[in-house]
């Protein structure tokens, strides 16, 4: 409640306070004027009431709780109902006091000799009215009580009246700046950050307007302050007297308060700008540093673009060489620039990540707009380099463009060269001017020929033709590789004619009449096959001055015609069931396969599409025996033991499509036997074709065939055990790979059995080993619970599954849960003391406290796991020194000398320092470059037999060449901050 509020009710004098407001009780008084008025009914009870209420309101609640001293002046006879009336309602509860004591001021003689009680008894007690008169007035604090009334102040009521509505109104102001000070804080505190440096600008200008506006507001504030308090220490006449300056102390207190609130507001609006502006400075620095950022970005753009734009198509070798060389030196002087723009950056946002003022004020540190601002400044060294690592990719990109073209044109002119020779040799070598005794050495230049004419170097120049743009590449690398692969079917060609001729040489030696039956004549010439050179070498001859334990010609002869007897009838099994197996793929051809045409819409809807399913690659494994391998077989008709010269011969080709078609196997049984509507599809064509045998009888054709070869090769071993050790080790080299076919097919169904594998682990290498083991995961005491686990090895992880039992669905044997896997690169041998026969083996997981032990079927797989197993770390440890990531291309690509890289990202470690001198031999690829100790280098790549590609920082000067390959062991990584004296001290050390 304000004074202005009740001006026209406080003008009348009801009551007033006249004392000082931090005593114990403060005195209201009632002056007789006021009684009057009352009495008169010039003045209203409510007007008293409404008065009472305005000085609650001034008081503090410690005061009114402590209870009101009042004094009634009734010292005139005609105020009696006036001064009953005021009792009464100051009895009553509605006028929010506590009253302590009440005093009833009278004249001596008003009521001398009466006994009638001024008003009830409960009221006299509630009020602890207590009558006196002025000579009582002692028992009151005089000072507090106005002259008129017997007491000893000087008090003017207009006067009071009057500072009190200029107090409110300084207070009232002063409240409503102070909000204005705290709301121009908060603006000021909180602003967003600038997109552009002029925009920086004009937010420093406007804060710096508004704090002169917000100090002034302080000022203003402080003047009518000193001015009033002034006034209330120094009262004008009307007010003059120790006693009146008591009813001010309040005020004056307040005015104290506002005053030093002033002060500290002051001080610490000098404290907050001082941040603040230090803030408003990072701001600006921060905009500043994003508009930099944003011209190298435009740099970055235009040699980018000129990278593109001046991308030049040339069809010769010379011109792309000039070009390479070209954008070498512009690659060179943008990188310059670079490098120093990018030096300065990072300079300046070392000052922007810790500004000054953030030592010393934690609030600063996470204001959002300090935050703000250093987030602005990550995200723009991000992208900076993350631009500077795009340009140089590009530059990448081009260099790598104008290398595969020079490499194109290179391997263009050897495929060219190469065809060129062996057509040349052929047309100098006709096959009919050819005799037995020059087929021979023939042959060897023939396979010369063919060893240099591999069809890896037609695949890989169209691969190179491919990468690179323009139709002129894809011609010339398609005719340079067709040239090769006519010219290689040609010597292919020569080579079963030289063979031929050779064969025919070789008759077997003489058997003795009397034991051995008169030969069978001679079978016709076999027709020509694709295979490699037999055995030059004709059959050892035995005679009897030549024979061995004692053994009598005779005898000998006998056990030499049980073995090639034993050997015809085995090698005329392998003819017989090999012409039979042609013949039943053959009919599933022409029939079964012919009739699932992918776009016949008479199929099941099951059938449609899925030929290539249900039949796999059951028409290339046709061609190839048919074509391919039963005229290799039919060579050796003469020499059974020596079939297995074939086997070896077409190992690759067995290697690729037996796999391959045993891994489809078990999801053709899927659909054709366990559909309904496709197995009655089958049943109907089988009965239509008056077929004795279902279609799964021939899908099953090669699976057992190629179990066949390893029962038909074992059974030649047996009959050659007199045989020369050279047979001997061609049949069990053979037997050897029809091994590995199968166990390669083995682990496709394994592989294909996996249940619940991460897709995100699909990058796994290749299958190595596979087996059931017993593992224990965990400390030695848990060693009790090992659990049976197929695992499998692959190049990049060890994966544990559990058996889970046959799949009828797919026709799995077997079928596998995944549980975990390990990465290889994390794991590591335990070298622990183990029996010599022992079956266990242990790994450690690296940064783990974890040890896994697993227990093999027999020691021999023992020792293969961990042959393998310590094969793939050390592969890892070639690879990975120095935590080197590098990009291959396919591995089918180029030989040896096609790799080429993307430029490292930043992190990674690519700067290394050779350990000591490193001078390639004699015998070294010819792109090996040498090193001196000390020299550094940058690792561009890396190949898988432990030599990295390198280029040396000062490649002028040993004159050498500007890149090539150093055995990885020659290198260690190079640290930016190490001294020269600690360079040497370290290589000294290695």
């Amino acid at each position: 409640m304000q004074a202005k509020e009740v001006h026209h009710v406080l003008n009348k004098q009801l009551a007033y306070l006249t004392g000082s407001m931090d005593g114990p009780h403060p005195i209201l008084i009632m002056p007789k004027i006021g009684l009057k008025l009352l009495q008169s009914e010039s003045a209203t009870r409510d007007e008293l009431l409404l008065t009472i209420k305005y000085f609650r309101s001034i008081l503090s609640d410690d005061l009114v709780s402590n209870g009101l001293t009042v004094l009634v002046e009734a010292t005139s006879s005609s105020t009696g109902n006036a001064v009953k009336a005021v009792l009464e309602m100051l009895a009553s509860e509605d006028n929010g006091f506590v009253y302590h004591t009440v005093y009833v001021l009278i004249k001596a003689t008003l009521f001398g000799g009466k006994t009638k009680p001024l008003v009830a008894a409960d009221i006299m007690n509630k009020l602890h009215i207590t009558l006196m008169t002025s000579g009582d007035l002692s028992q009151l604090d005089i000072t507090q009580i106005p002259k008129e009334m017997g007491g000893l102040m000087a008090y003017s009521h207009q006067g009071w009246i009057r500072n009190r509505l200029e107090y409110e109104r300084i207070q009232s102001t002063w409240k409503h700046n102070m909000e204005v000070v705290g709301s121009m804080r908060s603006s000021l505190d909180h602003f967003d950050l600038p997109s552009n440096v002029r925009g920086a600008e004009l937010l420093i200008e406007d804060n710096l307007q508004r704090k002169e506006v917000w100090l002034g507001v302080i000022d203003e504030m402080r003047e009518p302050i000193l001015i009033f308090l002034d006034h209330l220490n120094h009262p004008g006449e009307e007010e003059l007297g120790t006693a009146m300056t008591k009813a001010y102390n309040s005020m004056i207190a307040s005015l104290g308060e506002m005053l030093e609130r002033l002060k500290e507001e002051e001080k610490g609006s000098n404290a907050f700008w001082t941040v603040h502006k230090a803030r408003l400075d990072h701001m600006l620095q921060v905009c500043q540093f994003r508009r930099s950022a944003d011209k190298i970005l435009g740099i970055l753009k235009e040699y980018s673009d000129t990278l593109t734009t001046n991308l030049v198509i040339e069809i010769n070798k010379e011109t792309a060489i000039e070009l390479g060389v070209k954008h070498n030196a512009f690659v060179v002087k943008c990188r310059e620039v670079m490098d120093g723009h990018m030096e300065s950056m990072k300079e300046e946002s070392v000052t922007l990540f810790s500004p000054g003022f953030l030592s010393d004020d934690t609030a600063a540190i996470q204001h959002p707009s300090t935050q703000k601002g250093i987030d602005l400044v990550l995200s723009t060294i991000q992208e900076l380099a993350q631009a500077y690592r795009m340009f140089l990719q590009v530059c990448g990109q081009k260099r790598d463009f104008f290398t595969v073209t020079i490499k194109f044109h290179l391997k263009m002119e050897e495929v060219e060269r190469l065809s060129q020779e062996g057509l040349e040799f052929l047309a100098s070598q006709p096959l009919d001017d050819i005799t037995a005794a020059t087929a021979e050495s023939l042959l060897i230049i023939v396979d010369g020929h063919l060893a240099k004419l591999q069809p890896q170097l037609a695949k890989n120049l169209r691969k190179m033709a491919k990468a690179l743009p323009g139709k002129y590449f894809n011609t010339q690398g398609k005719k340079s590789a067709e040239k090769l692969c006519h010219t290689r079917d040609l010597l292919d060609s020569r080579k079963t004619g030289l063979l031929k001729i050779i064969a025919t040489s070789l008759q077997p030696p003489p058997r003795p009449p009397s034991l051995l039956p008169p030969p069978p004549p001679p079978p016709p010439s076999p027709p020509p096959v694709d295979t490699s050179p037999p055995s030059l070498s004709p059959p050892a001859q035995t005679n009897g001055s030549n024979t061995t334990d004692g053994m009598m010609p005779e005898v000998e002869a006998v056990v030499e015609s049980e073995e090639m007897k034993a050997s015809v009838k085995v090698y005329k099994e392998l003819i017989t069931t090999e012409k039979e197996y042609i013949e039943e793929l053959n009919h599933a051809i022409s029939s079964y396969y012919e009739a699932v045409d992918d776009e016949g819409t008479t199929l099941p809807v099951r059938l449609r599409g899925k030929r290539n399913v249900v039949f796999g690659n059951i028409v290339d494994i046709h061609r190839f025996h048919n074509s391919k391998f039963l005229n290799a077989l039919l060579l050796w008709e003469q020499q059974p033991e020596r079939v297995g010269q074939s086997f070896l011969h077409h190992a690759q080709d067995l290697n690729i499509l037996y796999p391959s078609y045993c891994r489809n196997n078990a999801h053709s049984e899927a659909i054709v036997s366990d559909h309904a509507e496709c197995e009655a599809f089958f049943r109907e064509f089988q009965l239509k074709l008056g077929d004795k045998r279902p279609l799964c009888h021939y899908l099953l054709k090669p699976v057992q065939r190629i179990t066949k070869y390893r029962l038909l090769l074992k059974d030649l071993i047996r009959c050659s055990e007199n045989a020369p050790q050279k047979i001997q080790s061609e049949l069990k080299a053979a037997l050897d790979k029809i091994l590995d076919i199968l166990q390669a097919s083995n682990d496709s169904l394994a592989l294909l059995g996996l249940r619940g594998y991460p897709e995100t682990l699909n990058d796994r290498g290749k299958l190595l080993l596979q087996d059931s083991l017993r593992v224990w995961d965990g400390p030695e005491r848990r060693l009790f619970s090992g659990r049976d686990r197929q695992v499998f090895l692959f190049e990049k992880v060890l994966v544990f599954s559990k058996k889970v039992g046959p799949d009828g669905l797919k026709k799995l044997d077997n079928t596998y849960s995944y549980k975990c896997h390990l990465q290889v690169s994390q794991l590591a041998l335990l070298k622990k003391p183990t029996e010599v026969q022992s079956l266990s083996f242990e790994l450690a997981v690296i940064n783990q406290q974890r040890a896994i032990k697993l227990k093999t079927p027999s020691k021999e797989a023992r020792d293969l796991w961990v042959a393998e197993i310590k094969r793939l770390l050390q592969l890892q440890v070639n690879l990975t020194e120095g935590s080197i990531t590098t990009v291959f291309l396919d591995d089918d690509f180029d030989d040896q000398t096609t790799e080429y890289y993307e430029p490292l990202v930043a992190g990674v470690i690519s700067r290394y320092v050779a350990k000591c001198d490193y001078i390639p031999d004699s015998g070294a690829d010819e792109e090996s470059i040498a090193l001196r100790a000390g020299e550094v280098v940058e690792v561009i790549g890396v190949n898988k037999d432990g030599w990295w590609w390198v280029r040396p920082e000062d490649c002028g000067s040993h004159g050498g060449p500007a890149e090539g390959w150093v055995p990885a062991s020659y290198l260690a990584a190079f640290k930016e901050d190490i001294s020269q004296t600690e360079l040497e001290t370290s290589l000294s050390s290695s």
